[in-house]
């Protein structure tokens, strides 16, 4: 591969679209959990993945990435944090946490799960749809808000936006 296919392979869409996926940003998950948890626009945040490289296996889907990567990674990110200074940090999935947590101040971070269908559907199982309900006014503005998000999902969408609404409040009140 050249070196522009190398960088633009990890979730290239479209030939015509011409642009770098950054998953699960572009399927909505964390777009709502930005906007339903941290009451901001999300057109008005800045996104990332956390290794900046990727490996793929011999069937083409993601590896996880080496010690290398991880370690380079973090490099990189503890000199940007520094310059962007970020008022706070969202992580979404462990790889993340693990490169981000160690050089950034806990405080200013919150811990998501990946929103991947199989992380959901086990935070489903430990979750009571009761929990989820207490955030219906938020869930059904961002709804109406974002219908097309919500074609593909819907439950885990909704599963995700309760995740990140109480991720959020558990770091805000162990602030206090």
């Amino acid at each position: 591969m050249s070196s522009s296919q190398r960088i633009e392979r990890l979730y290239y869409a479209v030939k015509t679209e011409r642009r770098i996926r950054i998953q699960p940003w572009d399927d909505g998950s964390l777009q709502l959990a930005v906007e339903a948890a941290l009451k901001v626009n999300p057109i008005e945040t800045a996104v990332s993945n956390s290794v900046m490289w990727s490996q793929r296996k011999n069937n083409g889907t993601n590896r996880n990435p080496s010690n290398v990567l991880i370690t380079t990674s973090m490099e990189i990110w503890a000199m940007m944090l520094k310059e962007i200074a970020p008022k706070i940090v969202v992580t979404a999935g462990a790889v993340a946490r693990d490169v981000i947590k160690p050089i950034w101040p806990l405080k200013k971070q919150i811990n998501l799960r990946l929103p991947s269908p199989l992380a959901m559907a086990i935070l489903a199982g430990r979750t009571d749809q009761r929990d989820i309900e207490s955030q219906r006014k938020t869930i059904q503005r961002l709804l109406l808000k974002y219908p097309t998000i919500f074609e593909k999902n819907k439950r885990f969408k909704e599963l995700y936006i309760w995740h990140a609404i109480t991720e959020t409040n558990k770091h805000l009140n162990d602030d206090a």
